[in-house]
Formats: structure tokens, sequence, C-alpha cells
């Protein structure tokens, strides 16, 4: 939020390689040199070549750049740091502030409700939505929410998570079998998620999807398909609608807007 420092996840297949990097920024946007090092070794070994060690999967600065809540997909936790940005090392553990997950769940994706109360984690392999209320850098979980309504494991791909512009609704990817973008309106006053309905990706993988700053446009990466696809926003009820404009390009992981 400073604009300080680049913080960088590194989620590496082979175990032992995990971690998380901070490399400071020059007022002319160049990156310097690391000045810390954080890694992520142990995983918790329930799901088999997916949490052999640590995966650190997103970093997640909350809204007053006070906390950074990391999502270690391999040891089912999302660990939690304070942010100094005057200390030669500016992240320090805060291991009580830590969110643990149910074994083999796989935190992958965080965001915030806009006034800072509210925070949201998609896991990967049990494909929910956690919810938790934010007080003194606490968080408190009091709702999970189902990306699917499927037993099969095959139906569980957990991916992006993000809110509109105008927050009222929380879009989820859900990958495998299902391949969709989960909507769900959220309660500005009680921060809980009521579904309401699921639209096709348009792909195969949906990883990740952005709104443009009209937030009438999401633009979707569908990786396995090569694809990435554009959907039209409802701004009353959230609902996506295919607007035919797809553009092919290998291997799309991820979308940003640049002003």
């Amino acid at each position: 939020l400073d604009d300080k420092y680049l913080i960088a996840a590194k989620y590496s297949v082979p175990p032992a390689h995990a971690g998380i990097t901070l490399f400071p920024l020059r007022t002319d946007g160049a990156i310097e040199d690391a000045v810390q090092h954080i890694p992520f070794i142990d995983g918790s070994h329930v799901v088999k070549d997916r949490q052999d060690g640590g995966h650190a999967h997103s970093v997640n600065m909350t809204p007053d750049g006070k906390m950074l809540f990391v999502a270690d997909l391999g040891a089912d936790t999302v660990h939690a740091f304070s942010y100094h940005a005057e200390k030669s090392q500016p992240l320090t553990a805060e291991p009580d502030f830590d969110l643990h997950f149910k074994p083999g769940e796989g935190p992958r994706h965080m965001t915030f409700s806009s006034d800072g109360k509210f925070a949201y984690i998609s896991t990967e392999m049990s494909a929910k939505v956690h919810v938790y209320r934010i007080e003194h850098d606490k968080l408190s979980e009091i709702q999970a929410a189902d990306l699917t309504e499927s037993k099969n494991p095959d139906d569980k791909g957990g991916a992006g998570i993000l809110f509109s512009p105008d927050h009222k609704f929380l879009y989820v990817g859900n990958r495998r079998k299902v391949n969709q973008i989960v909507v769900f309106k959220a309660n500005p006053v009680t921060g809980k998620l009521t579904l309401t309905k699921r639209f096709s990706s348009g792909g195969i993988e949906p990883r990740a999807f952005a709104f443009d700053k009209t937030g009438q446009y999401m633009i979707i990466a569908n990786v396995f398909s090569n694809n990435v696809v554009e959907l039209r926003r409802n701004t009353e009820n959230g609902d996506l609608t295919p607007t035919a404009v797809t553009l092919q390009i290998g291997t799309p992981t991820d979308i940003k807007f640049v002003n």
C-alpha cells in the first residue's frame, strides 16, 4: 500500500523451496535486491503431491497496511505477519494470528471487504469460501460457504476470489470438472455471503479473473483451454453473460489492468 516493497510468493512444486521475498522499490519503480526471505518448509502431508511441503500461494495485505497474510496451500495455514516499513526486516511473524484450516483444504487466495471489517479466503481442495470478522487485527471465522454442492473431489478446485468494484458481490472461481465462476451476494453489515448463481467460465481452468474499471465486464483467464473470455456483469443482480468476445492465447494465468 505504501509502494515501498514488492512482496512475491514462491509456490515451488518441489518441497522446501517455497516462501515469500521482499524487494525494495525505488521511486522510479525499479526493483532492488531482496532484503528479506521467509521460507515455508513444512506441509501438512494430507494430499499427496500437493502438500508434501509448504506452498506460498498468495500474499495479502490488510486494507490498513498493518498486517500481511500469506496463504500456504501446502500447510493448510494462512500465516500472519506484522509489517513495519521502517525496519531492515519489515515482516515479523505473528503466529497467534495465523489461520488454520482442516487437513487437506488448501487455502489459496484472500480478499477483504472495502471497510476492512471482513476477510474472505478461498480454499482449493475443499472448494469453500471462509469468511472472517476482523477485530483488533484478529480474524474470527463466521461462515464457510461451499462453491459446489457436489461431494466429488473432481468438482472441487477453488481458485481466484474477487469483489465487484461496488463490493456488492463476491466472485470465486471453481475449476477441475466444473469450470465455473460462483457468485455470492455480500451482506455489508454482517459480512456473510448468500449464493446467487454459478456461471460457466467459457473455458477450462479459470485460474484468475478481473473487472474492467467500469465494473461491467469480467475478463477470465482459462489456462487449459488457452482462451481469455469476456463476460458482461449485471450490476443489479451480479449475473454474468457471455459477450462472445474471446482471445486465444497460450496458457493465460492472470489478468491485470494497467492505468
